[in-house]
């Protein structure tokens, strides 16, 4: 089986569409509804494919405000090259604070949950994230 598109829908619960055909999205707090659209395809014995074939399904979606105020090391692991400085603070639930700063480059360390004493620090460039380590 080959999967040739997959792809979501997102509305708000007053029926607002906000989110069309993406594969990915940034959702603030709320209630939602989710569409979820695969297409694949099932190639045959004697080379060629079968028809193509949809599935769709709805199902609802309520994002949570979150409490942490810390990151654990499986968070350091989500941030990844070229992320941007907002993108790590939601992933390590904390604005961070700016430790070095030399021209384009900048090192800032976020609190790492159970220790006042180690941090997951990451380094900028240009405003994207080159390295990230925790210690």
């Amino acid at each position: 089986m080959t999967i040739t598109s997959k792809y979501f829908t997102i509305w708000k619960s007053s029926g607002t569409k906000i989110v069309s055909k993406k594969t990915s999205a940034w959702l603030s707090a709320g209630s939602y509804k989710v569409t979820t659209t695969v297409t694949w395809k099932v190639k045959k014995r004697s080379g060629g494919y079968y028809p193509s074939k949809t599935t769709t399904r709805t199902q609802p979606l309520v994002v949570a405000i979150s409490t942490a105020t810390c990151a654990t090391t499986d968070d350091a692991k989500r941030v990844k090259t070229g992320d941007s400085k907002t993108v790590v603070s939601w992933k390590l639930y904390s604005a961070g604070s700016l430790d070095y700063a030399d021209g384009n480059h900048e090192d800032w360390r976020y609190a790492l949950c159970g220790s006042d004493t180690q941090w997951v620090w990451v380094t900028y460039t240009d405003g994207t994230v080159t390295d990230t380590w925790a210690e």
